[in-house]
């Protein structure tokens, strides 16, 4: 197969490239991209000690929003409790109860963000460091397709000009 410019005008002058030379050329760029071992295992480690960082301070402020949670909820059923006695009068029982339940559903949202694991983006981030020291053997082994996927994940906006 055959590839030429079209200019988005018609014909152009750059002459036509078969799609195989094309494919060694754009692979040639994928052979240039390497991370030193010792670099490799220094950024490994490196996102190792951040994400157990992060774990840390996460589970740290999930305790926190927890015990502000079970606060929240026991001023509730106090609430409701002081009401059944007749401690508090019905319109202030009311005007709390939504001021808690606003606070609870805030706090409850911040504890459910807690949840998205900060482990999927270090696993993304060794696989992309994998996957750029493995690009060029991983180009050469693959289908055409499976080659263009790859090339459209490292090669954002490529362009080829003559």
């Amino acid at each position: 197969m055959y590839y030429r410019c079209t200019g988005y005008r018609g014909k152009c002058d750059t002459p036509r490239f078969r799609e195989q030379e094309i494919s060694r050329k754009l692979g040639e760029i994928l052979k240039n991209i390497n991370i030193p071992d010792e670099v490799l295992i220094a950024l490994q480690e490196s996102l190792d000690r951040d994400d157990q960082r992060t774990r840390t301070e996460t589970a740290s402020h999930r305790a926190g929003l927890e015990k502000r949670l079970a606060a929240v909820r026991r001023r509730m059923d106090q609430g409701y409790q002081d009401k059944l006695d007749g401690k508090i009068p019905e319109d202030f029982w009311e005007r709390k109860m939504s001021e808690w339940r606003g606070e609870e559903q805030q706090i409850q949202m911040a504890i459910d963000g807690f949840r998205e694991s900060t482990a999927d983006r270090v696993l993304s981030a060794k696989k992309t460091l994998e996957l750029a020291n493995k690009a060029y053997s991983l180009y050469l082994t693959q289908n055409s397709a499976e080659q263009a996927k790859l090339l459209r994940m490292v090669l954002l906006n490529c362009s080829i000009d003559a």
